[in-house]
Order: structure tokens, then C-alpha cells, then sequence
């Protein structure tokens, strides 16, 4: 019995402290709608598959680890 192989795409994201999204490793420009809370931001690109893994705190804030098959 074979079993598939899952591909997976990944991206990070900095958030500060305020949970306010600064950047998005992985988007094209590395840039995220200006002032958009991290919820808000899960919400929307959870519609296109991508879901989060881990969350990593920071001095300056917190990063975030997402993933979403290929």
C-alpha cells in the first residue's frame, strides 16, 4: 500500500506585543494590511488553507510559524 507524500508550503510572521501584525515572511512584499490584529489576520488567510503551527515569544514581540499544503 502506497502512501502519499503531503507537500507542504510555509511562512512566518512578526507580530508586536500588541498582537498587531508587522510583517508576513512568505507574502510577496512581506507586507501585511496596515494595523490588522493577529485574529483578524488567522481569520483571513485561514480561508485560504493556512493554519498555524507555533507561535515563538520575542523581546520585541512574537513570531509566528503557519503552513498550508501545496
Amino acid at each position: 500500500m502506497s502512501q502519499k507524500t503531503i507537500k507542504w508550503e510555509y511562512r512566518t510572521v512578526w507580530v508586536d506585543k500588541l498582537w498587531t501584525v508587522l510583517s508576513d515572511i512568505g507574502c510577496a512584499g512581506h507586507a501585511a494590511p496596515q494595523s490588522e490584529g493577529f485574529v483578524e489576520y488567522l481569520n483571513r488567510i485561514g480561508q485560504d488553507g493556512w493554519e498555524l503551527v507555533t507561535i515563538l515569544p520575542g523581546d520585541k514581540g512574537h513570531r509566528a510559524f503557519l503552513k498550508r499544503p501545496v
